[in-house]
């Protein structure tokens, strides 16, 4: 029987501690402040942000834990089925407002800054568009400090035949390296395998304004690496260009306003600009000259159909054929997701001409352009249905007249280069949200910008229905 009280005892002993140590926790947590739902919102397996950020006052941590809370997923897809029903606009916008938030605290006013290096391309045509190579951000200025960017002359194509040691980075003190990633024309498979590697706790983003199509090699998963581009599954979105009427987004006074559209004296019909011949895998002249035998296509750029078709010296091209044509074809070179470039914003909408579109998927356009601002080549099952639709247009001034009257609307409508222009103000606040919320892994460290990014096969035109 005393064997038995004893053992009850012991027993005892035990749930007493265990009970005396949970609430020992609790005490702990509200000394803290920290709120039981704002511990699950950190990743419980992160160790980094206790090493980088214990020596700030606790009520410093709670104030971004606070944000993070109401703060959707802010990085882009590796394998989460509903991110593609997001629109690039509605990722932007969310991340904006991560760094409206975070600028406000405590926590940032007193982190020490990040140092970011940034390789840039010798080639005028590869470039960090609309930024100027600087931290932009307009909408938290007190934000523009909080990382600091060390300019380096060096392409990314030497870095794949150079690399660094990672020594080099850790004497530098960097926390992140940006380089942009493209495809380099027709040389992309030489770089196949030669990715350079970066130190654990170096972050990298490819900057990527090229398709697949021409940009297949760039190796995402061996870094992890972060990936900013027009997709808009990417960790940071920078679409070509952007039209709104959403004070949001227009800031800075860097839109341009879209007038009305009179063809009334335009005699012409159909135009395209092309100057890449070669580096094309929709085959889209092929399907200019299935167009040119129902209705005239005049072609200029290196690809011109005639002699005759140059623009007159001295006037700028596209507002020459904005001003004697109706329809412009903005064919893509290649069709892939998202792909939408400046032959839809500016050679055609901004020059008054209809777009004729050939590139992403409808829904892909519908997402970045106004309301019925362009004709999509998906819509008909073949080049001869697409000519009798823009020849019944060209006939009838009323049918015609409704592709301008988003033109026509209360609020007016603006070009934008604002959601690219603030690039290295969202790349620098992501490098602080993912200490909290690190980026999730690739499928594996062969992942490829081609694995991603969906494209059409080659010489295929048509998205399936």
């Amino acid at each position: 029987m005393t064997c038995c009280i004893m053992g009850s005892h012991r027993v005892f002993t035990r749930k007493s501690r265990v009970v005396l140590a949970i609430v020992l926790v609790f005490i702990l947590i509200s000394f803290l402040g920290l709120h039981n739902e704002q511990l699950i919102s950190f990743d419980s397996t992160k160790k980094s942000w206790m090493e980088k950020y214990g020596s700030l006052y606790p009520e410093h941590i709670n104030d971004v834990l606070r944000i993070l809370d109401i703060t959707p997923n802010l990085w882009g897809y590796r394998g989460q089925k509903n991110l593609r029903n997001e629109t690039i606009s509605s990722r932007i916008h969310a991340q904006i407002e991560w760094i409206k938030q975070l600028a406000g605290t405590q926590f940032i006013k007193n982190v020490k800054r990040k140092k970011i290096l940034v390789y840039l391309e010798p080639n005028p045509g590869d470039q960090y568009f609309f930024t100027g190579n600087k931290l932009k951000c307009p909408y938290a200025p007190e934000f523009e400090d909080k990382c600091d960017l060390v300019l380096e002359n060096m392409g990314w194509r030497h870095l794949l035949k150079n690399h660094p040691s990672k020594s080099h980075y850790r004497k530098l003190g960097i926390d992140a390296v940006i380089g942009i990633r493209n495809g380099y024309w027709g040389q992309d498979t030489e770089f196949w395998n030669s990715e350079p590697t970066f130190p654990p706790n170096v972050q990298q983003i490819f900057y990527v304004f090229e398709s697949p199509c021409h940009t297949a090699s760039a190796q995402l998963g061996i870094n992890n690496a972060l990936l900013a581009s027009y997709w808009r599954g990417a960790d940071i979105p920078i679409p070509y260009r952007h039209f709104t009427k959403d004070a949001t987004y227009h800031y800075n006074n860097n839109g341009e306003s879209i007038e009305d559209i009179n063809h009334e004296d335009v005699r012409k019909l159909a135009v395209a600009l092309i100057s890449n011949c070669v580096s094309v895998k929709n085959d889209r002249m092929g399907y200019i000259q299935q167009l040119r035998k129902y209705i005239p296509v005049d072609v200029f750029g290196q690809c011109r159909s005639t002699h005759q078709n140059t623009c007159p010296p001295g006037r700028d091209c596209l507002e020459y054929l904005g001003s004697q044509y109706k329809f412009y074809l903005a064919f893509e070179n290649c069709n892939c997701e998202d792909y939408i470039t400046e032959k839809l914003f500016v050679n055609g909408l901004q020059y008054k001409m209809v777009p004729v579109v050939m590139g992403a998927a409808p829904e892909n356009y519908k997402s970045v352009a106004p309301p019925h601002s362009f004709i999509h080549v998906n819509d008909f099952a073949s080049p001869q249905q697409l000519a009798n639709y823009l020849k019944l247009l060209d006939k009838n001034e009323t049918l015609f007249a409704k592709y301008g009257e988003w033109r026509q609307s209360q609020t007016r409508w603006h070009l934008t280069t604002a959601l690219g222009a603030d690039f290295f103000c969202r790349a620098c606040a992501l490098f602080y949200y993912g200490d909290f919320r690190p980026p999730p892994s690739y499928p594996s460290s062969s992942t490829r910008w081609a694995d991603l990014n969906k494209c059409l096969p080659k010489n295929i035109w048509r998205w399936p229905d």
